[in-house]
């Protein structure tokens, strides 16, 4: 496993990494190999409606990560991810 959830935090391992984009980059293979702000960890407290992350395993396998842009945050984090490729 790359990523796991500790407490109130989202956290990469195993050198994976966790891509952070801005909201006018599109969620893209591309933007997410090229982008390089990197975090080691999301506090899901601090989550916002729409926020988008690159999630890139250990491997080398990359996923858009969005938070419903109509959701509240609650006892349960529900995300999309969608598989875009591998580097």
């Amino acid at each position: 496993m790359d990523f796991y959830r500790r407490h109130d935090d989202i956290n990469a391992m195993n050198d994976s990494r966790i891509i952070a984009l801005k909201p006018e980059e599109p969620g893209t293979l591309a933007t997410c190999t090229s982008v390089t702000r990197f975090v080691t960890a999301l506090v899901v407290e601090e989550l916002e409606a729409g926020m988008r992350f690159c999630f890139e395993s250990g491997k080398g396998a990359i996923a858009l990560v969005e938070v419903p842009k109509n959701g509240e945050l609650s006892d349960f984090l529900a995300l999309t991810v969608q598989h875009l490729g591998n580097r």
